[in-house]
């Protein structure tokens, strides 16, 4: 349907936004890390908007499912005990 062709679209540009975050890091570029990053979070709102959910409901199911974890952050990575 249109709608999934729209929804993918948009998924296909958070990723492309997600990869310039990469480049911009990989450059030591502060002013490409930030545009991608806002252009990255605009990418997240449209979708949420699309899907009908809202962001902060969004942010509070992964916290309360992250904060149950035991574990310690290693090189970046959370390593479960």
């Amino acid at each position: 349907t249109e709608y999934n062709t729209a929804v993918q679209v948009v998924v296909g540009k958070t990723l492309e936004e997600a990869t310039e975050i990469l480049v911009g890091i990989a450059k030591d570029d502060k002013e490409e890390i930030e545009d991608a990053l806002g252009d990255t979070l605009v990418t997240i709102i449209i979708q949420a908007e699309m899907q009908g959910v809202d962001l902060l409901d969004c942010l509070e199911v992964a916290y309360n499912v992250i904060a149950k974890r035991k574990g310690v952050m290693k090189n970046g990575s959370f390593v479960k005990d």
